[in-house]
């Protein structure tokens, strides 16, 4: 590499540029009068290093140029029976081995640990702030949603959440697939006196017809475990059978980095299955809403359950639209 060669690769290397002719120049004479290379090398070094510095802004949307995540959502009623025997088997495994932390997946819910002496407690107090959100989030968009109504919540697992609705709404319905944690929630119930909560078994799409009617829609940290058809199957229920004028609030994650889901690869798997993490597609929750009727009120990314810069979690306010009067 001749001097100029190595003075514009300097140029490009260190300041980020192409030379400007009189420092071109310069630098090339040095050289060429016996300068080591290292010291010229250090002149832009030091130029560098006088320079004020920006502050680094972070990057608070990575996901802003990620490509489309491809879903299927379509599937047939053997499909749909194939899906939710599958996440039935895996989270009755769950319910039987780990039914707190595969609530809240922290390692002080294990097992093991459930036996310090107030952990039961400390688990259900931590189902208040969930309350509290959405309290925060009805008060921020003028909704006022009668204790008198029902409240129907997808996911109940041992009753974390469900118990505070119930302090909230006269009524609760609370569905779930694994049967192991709605016994313990059930358990919970009768000790604490708690009569307005109804437990339902989910073993089919048939069994989400029980939803009718509900002044409100439930759900957090659930609709994520369960593969997309069946995320839209449970979200197309609950927003129809929504009562005019009734409100949804629920989460689920709308975009993960290198996700898809190819339903007929998923049903030829045979791997047994864990918890697992599944995204659908946002603009499918928006043409759900639409069908039904529902009017999307605050949508927010809420970080409760995809790493940052790989997904994207969301939580949804809806209301529906109540019917005229004739």
């Amino acid at each position: 590499m001749d001097e100029k060669q190595f003075v514009t690769a300097l140029y490009r290397a260190v300041l980020k540029r192409e030379p400007d002719e009189r420092g071109l120049a310069n630098h090339v004479a040095q050289l060429r009068a016996g300068a080591a290379p290292e010291i010229v090398a250090g002149k832009f070094m030091q130029i560098v290093n006088r320079q004020p510095r920006e502050k680094s802004r972070p990057n608070l949307f990575p996901m802003d140029l990620a490509p489309e995540m491809r879903v299927d959502l379509e599937l047939t009623g053997e499909q749909s029976q194939q899906l939710w025997s599958l996440v039935s088997k895996a989270w009755t495994r769950l319910g039987e081995d780990e039914p707190y932390w595969s609530v809240l997946t922290n390692s002080r819910w294990k097992i093991d640990q459930m036996s310090r002496a107030n952990a039961e407690a400390e688990f259900y107090q931590t189902g208040r702030a969930s309350l509290v959100r959405l309290e925060a989030w009805l008060a921020r968009n003028h909704l006022e949603v009668p204790a008198s109504g029902t409240c129907v919540e997808y996911g109940c697992g041992v009753g974390r959440c469900t118990f505070w609705l119930a302090k909230r709404f006269e009524r609760v319905v609370a569905f779930d697939i694994s049967q192991p944690h709605l016994d313990r929630a059930r358990e919970r119930a009768a000790q604490g006196g708690v009569r307005n909560v109804e437990f339902v078994l989910v073993r089919s799409e048939s069994d989400l017809d029980q939803m009718k009617d509900a002044a409100m829609f439930y759900s957090i940290i659930v609709l994520q475990h369960n593969p997309p058809p069946l995320i839209h199957s449970i979200l197309d229920h609950a927003l129809g059978q929504l009562r005019p004028g009734g409100i949804a609030y629920f989460q689920v994650p709308t975009y993960g980095l290198d996700y898809a889901f190819d339903l007929n690869a998923y049903l030829k798997n045979p791997a047994e299955r864990h918890m697992e993490m599944h995204y659908i597609p946002q603009h499918a929750i928006f043409e759900l809403a639409l069908r039904h009727g529902m009017k999307p009120l605050e949508v927010s990314p809420d970080g409760l359950a995809t790493k940052f810069g790989q997904g994207v979690s969301s939580t949804f306010l809806m209301s529906k639209e109540r019917v005229a009067a004739g």
